[in-house]
């Protein structure tokens, strides 16, 4: 339960005040009446409330669940040391690096996906609606689980090719559920915030579902949840059964943590999200496959968001 009263304000961090969130405020609560916010480094946290002595009401507070990362995967995530102790695999290109050129607005669409309480590590997309209303709409794959609770972190890529550090601070937390589809393997929901623009770079992704197939594609994504990777097939794929195929990456190659991860055409439009392959860095002519948006966008419910 998180209800605050004017004024209220709610603080969450670590021993040593080295990573601090907040403030949280009546403002941040979530449509389900909680409030998700991203993990803490170290073995405790401190939740901290404060109010001004004048405000008479009181706050109704009560800790639903905590998530224990036992493995250190925050650490691997955040690891910035490019000589390998990075989660994903050497052969990943970073969006800062030359083939990211001219994909800036792309990248800005790309968001790591932590759904919790789960954990689970995905990649995202922020895709524009018809409407053009600015409503935040994220694509992901439906194995990710329920992302009501979610945290999304935007920007989480190096400012320099192989180096620098990436900002874990723009997130965004909670989402309502508007699409499922276990077959297509897509899911769509809208973001819990206001219709109005981001203290940091966002851009709602263009689309195209024609199903023609692309002269080539990219593939941007957070690969074993590492900062933000560009992956490139400058071949045409083919269509299997709902989805694009990729025979092979000539740069890059997709991860665990990439599934939902936007798949491009060569005119920046959205085309796809991953979905599954075996590409590696050991192997990277093993086939991904990526859902199509012209099957996925079929279904009654996906038409109507969109439209």
């Amino acid at each position: 339960e998180y209800e605050l009263p004017p004024g209220g304000r709610l603080f969450v961090y670590d021993h040593a005040r080295t990573q601090v969130l907040g403030a949280f405020t009546g403002a941040t609560r979530q449509p389900n009446g909680m409030l998700a916010v991203q993990p803490v480094l170290g073995d405790d946290l401190t939740i901290e409330y404060v109010q001004d002595a004048g405000v008479s009401a009181r706050p109704r507070l009560a800790l639903a669940e905590v998530v224990h990362d036992y493995r250190g995967v925050l650490e691997l995530i955040r690891a910035q040391d490019r000589s390998g102790s990075g989660s994903s695999g050497a052969c990943e290109i970073d969006v800062a690096c030359p083939l990211g050129t001219g994909w800036d607005d792309q990248v800005d669409a790309t968001v790591h996906v932590l759904a919790l309480p789960g954990g689970l590590l995905c990649s995202g997309s922020l895709l524009n609606n018809t409407a053009g209303d600015g409503t935040m709409l994220i694509l992901s794959a439906a194995p990710c689980g329920g992302l009501a609770s979610a945290i999304f972190t935007f920007n989480f890529e190096l400012p320099v090719c192989g180096s620098g550090a990436a900002p874990t601070t723009n997130t965004l937390s909670g989402a309502t559920q508007l699409v499922l589809d276990t077959v297509t393997d897509v899911q769509l929901v809208r973001v819990n915030v206001p219709q109005q623009p981001q203290p940091f770079p966002v851009y709602l992704a263009g689309w195209d579902r024609s199903d023609t197939p692309p002269t080539s594609s990219v593939l941007i994504h957070h690969p074993a949840g590492d900062v933000k990777k560009i992956s490139l097939d400058d071949d045409a794929p083919n269509k299997f059964q709902g989805f694009w195929r990729i025979l092979d990456w000539e740069q890059g190659v997709s991860e665990g943590g990439s599934s939902g991860a936007p798949l491009f055409d060569p005119a920046r439009r959205f085309i796809g999200n991953l979905d599954s392959g075996g590409s590696s860095c050991v192997v990277p002519t093993d086939d991904d496959f990526c859902t199509r948006l012209a099957t996925a966008y079929d279904e009654p419910a996906m038409g109507g968001v969109y439209q």
